[in-house]
């Protein structure tokens, strides 16, 4: 796959993205991936680069990929991550939840 490929395909794109520029996210990843969420993370991650709510959202480093969740709280969640100075955030559906739904 060339380079174009990769950008044309926003899953390749943010996949990328998350390996090379947001370390901790891609480590959060790792991890929910040897928990009790197993290989259903790297789903969660690709249906949440897709556009699909409520599966997989991150920010680290200016950079921000997945989509969204469906709730209110998002943006207090936002508004905190800047007034706190989070370095990172990463937000997952709760492990019996885990069947998104847009």
């Amino acid at each position: 796959m060339d380079s174009r490929t990769a950008a044309a395909d926003p899953v390749q794109a943010g996949l990328a993205r998350i390996k090379a520029d947001m370390p901790r996210t891609y480590a959060d990843i790792q991890a929910q991936a040897a928990g009790p969420r197993g290989r259903a993370t790297f789903a969660l991650v690709r249906r949440a680069l897709k556009g699909e709510p409520n599966c997989f959202y991150a920010a680290e480093g200016g950079h921000v990929v997945g989509t969204p969740f469906d709730l209110a709280l998002t943006a207090d969640v936002a508004a905190q991550v800047v007034q706190f100075g989070a370095g990172f955030i990463v937000m997952w559906p709760l492990v019996a939840e885990e069947a998104c739904h847009a």
